[in-house]
């Protein structure tokens, strides 16, 4: 009789090979589910939209709502902003779906449509346009919107250049102000 060793070791082999191709996969998917959910809580988080309700009760009969699609207040109104941490304040028409064509990509190209300029005055990262994509489209009527980008550390205070962990957090509110 011939004792076959061989056969023990490949087939030890053949069952890691599944394994680990088995918890690669799971590992893949999870990691994907729990990017997911971090997202999903930087956005409309209730306290942030309760702030952004009692800024925007203060902030909206300051704002001219003259012009353009949008307009980046941040400047105008920092002093009151950074009381709030609000790195970024921009206010939009309800009718924003042309800006889920804005991304890095397309402004690295050096564009010059009235598309790109728009996007270039939103000053936006990728993280911003993607919060912007996942609103949907919310056209129910033709108010302006104010659109809050929060910069806090995990502890609520501010985020300084130096700081670690600094988070963002993104709201919305309908102003009331409406447009033709």
């Amino acid at each position: 009789m011939r004792v076959r060793n061989g056969y023990v070791f490949i087939e030890t082999v053949i069952v890691i090979l599944v394994l680990a191709s088995s918890m690669l996969i799971l590992y893949t998917s999870y990691s994907h589910t729990l990017k997911m959910a971090k997202n999903r809580v930087y956005y409309d988080d209730a306290s942030y939209v309760y702030r952004s309700l009692y800024i925007s009760k203060e902030l909206v009969p300051l704002i001219n709502f003259e012009g353009n699609v949008i307009a980046n207040i941040t400047q105008d109104y920092n002093d009151y902003l950074s009381k709030y941490n609000i790195g970024n304040a921009i206010v939009l028409k309800n009718d924003y779906s042309l800006f889920s064509k804005c991304n890095s990509k397309l402004l690295s190209t050096g564009c010059d449509t009235e598309l790109c300029n728009m996007c270039k005055q939103l000053n936006f990262n990728e993280d911003d346009y993607n919060y912007l994509r996942s609103l949907g489209s919310i056209k129910a009527n033709n108010n302006y919107i104010l659109l809050f980008v929060y910069n806090e550390t995990y502890d609520g205070e501010q985020c300084a250049d130096g700081k670690m962990k600094c988070m963002k957090y993104y709201t919305w509110v309908d102003t009331g102000v409406s447009y033709e």
